[in-house]
């Protein structure tokens, strides 16, 4: 292309050793000029929410039960009866007056949680009613943030390892034995980003959410850990700035559970007295949102970390105070040498005394050297 032109490439100075005619010179100093540019650079935010709504659960039952009756006759006849909403009801009617009466503790420290009541309808009938609701939520927002080159691969892992046995060894020479694993739980985002002259970016995107979720025993292993795992590979374009949503996930689960005395449970009001309820609903939800950011030169680069910087004020305290720490440091061994080279001490510091030199003459410029009184 170039006729006679030699090119050599050193890649330890980054540089081109060009022999050519003048006139090749001038074409390969402009082609040379239109590919030696500064690659772009961006910086990927990504913001993990998982939201968790629940569960949110409604109890409540009434049980009722009559206690042993004899009616007098030939044979005599004993009776009994009841209505059983929930075996804890009863079993707290007993537990909860029975453990006051033996040990003489607070009624209110037997008592479960929630609404509940019990009492005596004359000698016969003992009423035991509770009634329980449990409302909660949990966000999680997880934000990892990565900076590469146009082009360029770029992994981002946060998290921890947990170690797990994965076998054992018995009666060898070295005695019973054991072989581990580990782990890794915790956040990754792997990202190829490739940016056009108009700020398009498209990106190559694997991302991968890990989370403990218990462990199952394997009998001769042990306790191996459960993981929730949730994984998002795509490939997207977005412009600069702009935020892309990757991937959204909504689970809902909602159960009722209605048991009672047949016919009386129907009764409007009144069916109340004669059922059990039990409601749940929970809701999750999680969302994987990501935003490129092109700075297109290394001032850029360093203005995004500035900015990045006054954002976090958690981050930009802690600096200061590692400066300040340092700078006290830095200080008191300054003081302590300057002491130390006052006294004539010997060191190897910044203000260690210097050499003392025992001169034999002294050179005089308009005179011959004459020797030192």
């Amino acid at each position: 292309m170039f006729g006679t032109a030699k090119i050599i490439a050193d890649e330890r100075s980054n540089s081109l050793l060009v022999f050519a005619t003048r006139a090749d010179m001038e074409r390969i100093k402009h082609v040379v000029s239109q590919l030696d540019v500064l690659l772009s650079q961006v910086l990927i935010e990504s913001a993990i929410i998982d939201y968790s709504l629940g569960p949110n659960t409604l109890n409540f039952g009434v049980s009722a039960a009559q206690n042993p009756q004899t009616i007098t006759g030939n044979p005599s006849t004993q009776i009994a009866g009841g209505i059983n909403n929930g075996q804890t009801f009863l079993n707290f009617l007993t537990n909860a007056t029975g453990s006051v009466a033996s040990s003489g503790s607070s009624f209110a420290s037997a008592l479960p949680g929630g609404l509940s009541y019990f009492g005596n309808i004359g000698p016969n009938w003992d009423v035991a009613m509770t009634a329980a609701a449990a409302d909660s939520h949990a966000s999680i927002v997880q934000t990892p943030s990565i900076m590469t080159s146009q082009a360029k691969p770029a992994q981002f892992f946060v998290g921890n390892t947990v170690p797990y046995v994965t076998g054992n060894t018995y009666g060898s020479a070295y005695g019973n034995t054991a072989s581990y694993s580990q782990l890794s739980v915790g956040v990754e985002l792997d990202v190829t980003p490739f940016i056009n002259p108009d700020g398009l970016v498209v990106m190559d995107i694997q991302q991968e959410i890990d989370a403990l979720n218990g462990s199952t025993l394997i009998e001769g292993v042990g306790n191996i850990p459960n993981t929730i795992k949730r994984t998002l590979t795509s490939e997207v374009a977005v412009k600069d700035r702009d935020t892309i949503m990757l991937g959204g996930f909504i689970e809902n689960n909602k159960s009722t559970s209605r048991s009672g005395v047949p016919v009386l449970m129907d009764i409007p009001i009144l069916g109340d007295l004669f059922t059990s309820r039990s409601d749940s609903k929970q809701r999750e939800e999680l969302v994987v949102l990501m935003r490129p950011t092109v700075l297109r030169t290394p001032e850029a680069a360093a203005a995004e970390a500035v900015a990045e910087q006054k954002r976090l004020p958690g981050v930009s305290q802690v600096e200061a105070e590692n400066k300040a720490e340092v700078s006290e440091e830095i200080q008191a061994e300054q003081r302590a040498e300057q002491r130390g080279a006052h006294a004539g001490q010997k060191g190897s510091g910044l203000f260690a005394p210097a050499p003392q030199l025992n001169p034999v003459m002294e050179t005089n410029t308009n005179a011959a050297p004459v020797p030192m009184p």
